[in-house]
């Protein structure tokens, strides 16, 4: 019988992998370097958020006159074979642990996988869980190494990732980065609508503007910029007021670090920043309708309020486990197509949906999720001994999130990214309230020791 070899002295042992010894050998045949592993999981990523997707077929909103069923069939082997890919190198136990510590998360989580057993339509419910597995795999890796500041290094590599591969597209192939229909001459990407694009796009800002916050150069600067650049092209109201929340929260905190010396003085001003922006956001959501339609523009919110009426109104008839994961909104059975009511993926507001989808608990959940989250993630970007800079990422990423759901399902969603930076911010704000926890006792040891030095000094 042959035992593993016992780690180095100058390497850190690693968690044991699932498979022993077959999956060591698999996943060396797969690569398992830095660099291999970062693809995998931008290209499951991107997949997942059926990235490309429009080269196999148009959406009703976008009557490109181009279905290829050859090309699906290519994007959906792509996806299950980085699907495989994702579950020999990113299923760690140790990764597994640190996610399941996120209680509330988790538990999340855990409920939309349970509401398939009452879900009105199942088979749509059970899907939509399934596209949901990338993202957290994805979200595994990105936690792999238990290290805040490699979380935010592989975070801050994929959001480069999207944004280059966005850039490219409206060069390499601009009739399909560039919507037509209704919305013609909006950008979307590599992605299916503006919409997706903009929230992708205000979620690696709120990377993009820690790393400037870290240190300065000229390519940080540059992601700053283009990411403002393809906001604008992509017409998405929704995105740019999140990308303004993003940067009043940062002028915010900066601000009150500055003029307020006291720790929890900070936290009460800094909460009280986090609460006010997103309410603000609501108030302004109604005023950019109108001023939309009196210009006779539809760019983003019109029609919300019908959708919501029909939305509010099924919550009444499942109002404590809803109608299950995504359900009500593919079951070809639904009240909602008898109303004359266009088809929608979801009710543009991701809180109403969570009700609509998982009734009352998992309302309750999200929003205790959201607020445990906020409250953490200003704790950690409060931190006394650094200065605002990556520490401010998970406070940034809740407040996107917060704000993109008022006017968009955003979490939890089955085709939405949203899930790897929820996970990454969680751990991360999880990962430094320990570290400040065993620096405390350090510092406290210390100074005893300096004030005992003084008294010895003073007897002498």
């Amino acid at each position: 019988m042959s035992f593993p070899s016992q780690p180095s002295p100058s390497r850190a042992p690693t968690h044991a992998a699932p498979g022993g010894t077959a999956f060591n050998r698999v996943e060396k045949g797969l690569g398992s370097g830095y660099t291999r592993a970062s693809i995998v999981a931008i290209v499951l990523a991107l997949l997942a958020a059926k990235a490309f997707l429009y080269f196999a077929v148009s959406t009703a909103q976008d009557p490109v006159p181009y279905n290829n069923p050859l090309a699906g069939q290519i994007i959906g082997n792509l996806t299950r074979l980085f699907l495989l890919f994702g579950l020999l190198m990113f299923v760690r136990f140790g990764s597994l642990q640190l996610l399941l510590r996120e209680r509330l998360l988790s538990a999340l989580f855990a409920w939309c996988v349970l509401s398939v057993a009452w879900s009105v339509y199942p088979k749509g419910s059970a899907v939509s869980v399934y596209r949901l597995v990338p993202f957290i795999l994805v979200g595994l890796w990105v936690i792999s190494d238990s290290k805040s500041s490699t979380i935010f290094e592989k975070m801050h590599r994929l959001c480069r990732a999207i944004l280059y591969i966005n850039i490219a597209s409206m060069f390499l192939f601009p009739p399909f980065a560039f919507m037509q229909g209704i919305h013609e001459g909006a950008l979307r990407g590599v992605f299916q609508t503006k919409n997706v694009l903009g929230l992708n796009l205000a979620l690696c800002l709120s990377l993009f503007v820690p790393a400037l916050l870290q240190r300065r150069t000229s390519l940080r600067i540059f992601d700053i910029v283009a990411t403002l650049v393809l906001l604008i092209l992509a017409r998405s109201v929704t995105s740019v007021m999140c990308a303004a929340v993003i940067f009043g929260i940062t002028a915010g905190t900066m601000a009150i670090r500055g003029l307020t010396p006291r720790r929890h003085m900070r936290i009460a001003f800094t909460m009280v920043l986090v609460v006010i922006l997103p309410a603000l956001f609501a108030i302004l959501l109604p005023l950019v309708e109108n001023l939309l339609v009196f210009f006779g523009r539809d760019l983003t919110f019109t029609g919300r309020s019908t959708i919501w009426s029909f939305a509010i109104d099924a919550i009444h008839h499942r109002p404590w486990f809803g109608h299950g994961f995504r359900a009500f909104w593919q079951d070809p059975q639904s009240t909602i197509v008898g109303r004359g009511v266009i088809f929608f993926a979801h009710s543009h507001n991701g809180y109403i949906d969570a009700w609509l989808d998982g009734g009352v608990f998992e309302f309750l959940l999200l929003i205790a999720v959201f607020a445990s989250l906020a409250y953490r993630a200003v704790i950690t970007a409060l931190n006394e001994k650094a200065k605002l800079s990556t520490n401010a990422f998970p406070m940034l990423v809740i407040m996107t999130v917060i704000t993109h759901n008022l006017a968009e399902t955003s979490f939890p969603f089955d085709v939405y990214i949203i899930p790897v930076f929820v996970i990454a911010a969680s751990v991360f704000c999880r990962l430094e309230a320990q570290a400040s926890a065993k620096a405390k006792p350090i510092a406290r040891s210390k100074t005893k020791a300096v004030f005992a030095g003084r008294q010895a000094h003073a007897r002498s």
